[in-house]
């Protein structure tokens, strides 16, 4: 079934600069992959299909700064990043130092996460990656509440 919505301009600039740095075919792909990443409600479930074959990790994962190149510029300065990984089950997202001192300019970023920090993501659940050189601050509902 095919359903037709209007969304306007500036929504539209920023689902295709979405769909264009996620590496998607078009905007409905760029809706399918924000709603996949998109945890469960708290105690509800989760569909799981969309962590098949299909579902490449190069998709998941987003770098601060944008992009994988301008990322790596950093991280081989810095040595040392900050992965937030969050789980389609709807657990809280996870977050990890990453000590990168044996990164090089011949190194893939995407490499190196698929083979330490992102192993077996998709038995481990994981829908959504955020790599940043300086740490993320917490979203809501993760952020405490003072």
């Amino acid at each position: 079934m095919i359903t037709i919505i209007q969304i306007n301009e500036a929504v539209c600039i920023r689902l295709s600069a979405f769909a264009k740095q996620n590496n998607l075919n078009n905007l409905s792909d760029a809706i399918q992959h924000i709603l996949d990443s998109q945890p469960a409600a708290p105690g509800g479930t989760r569909d799981l299909s969309a962590l098949t074959a299909g579902t490449k990790l190069r998709n998941i994962i987003t770098y601060f700064p944008a992009g994988e190149d301008s990322f790596k510029k950093e991280l081989l300065k810095t040595k040392r990043a900050f992965i937030r990984i969050f789980y389609a089950d709807g657990r809280p997202p996870t977050d990890k130092e990453w000590n990168a001192h044996n990164i090089s300019k011949a190194s893939t970023v995407h490499g190196n996460l698929a083979s330490g920090h992102l192993r077996d993501w998709r038995e481990k659940g994981i829908c959504k990656v955020e790599v940043s050189i300086e740490p993320r601050p917490k979203t809501p509902p993760e952020a405490k509440k003072k």
